[in-house]
């Protein structure tokens, strides 16, 4: 199942059953960091949608985080799957992605579209989700 964005917490049930077989059952931890991760997607929606202004978004991070969500969902993500879950054009979502792959954040897939984080790209917004909540939890 590729990612999209839109109905972004479902998880694939034929993905759910590979990942029994395979015994790569998500822990509760990973359940929940991709729950976290989908709420600050939903947020970030949320406030570009409220301003209705282009100088209130965070297509950068929208991006990690659509990237993020599409790992834990063990998902794959296009790029241009990418750009329509953050509703911006393809060319704007290409160069975001080429910053980011050129920053080590993200790497190319397999497939020819293909785009996920790197190790390190994943640590990091693994932290910055925690973080994110737990300053909202003040």
């Amino acid at each position: 199942m590729a990612y999209s964005g839109n109905d972004i917490s479902r998880v694939d049930s034929a993905t759910i059953q590979s990942d029994i077989r395979l015994g790569r059952l998500e822990t509760k931890k990973d359940k929940l960091l991709e729950e976290l991760a989908v709420k600050l997607h939903t947020l970030n929606r949320k406030r570009t949608e409220l301003f209705n202004n282009e100088v209130m978004s965070d297509r950068v991070m929208d991006i990690m985080l659509t990237a993020l969500i599409a790992c834990e969902q063990s998902t794959v993500l296009t790029r241009t799957a990418a750009a329509m879950a953050n509703r911006i054009h393809l060319s704007e979502a290409e160069s975001i992605i080429n910053d980011l792959v050129n920053a080590r954040f993200m790497q190319r897939g397999e497939g020819r579209d293909h785009i996920c984080l790197t190790d390190h790209g994943h640590k990091l917004m693994q932290e910055y989700v925690r973080q994110a909540v737990e300053i909202r939890k003040v």
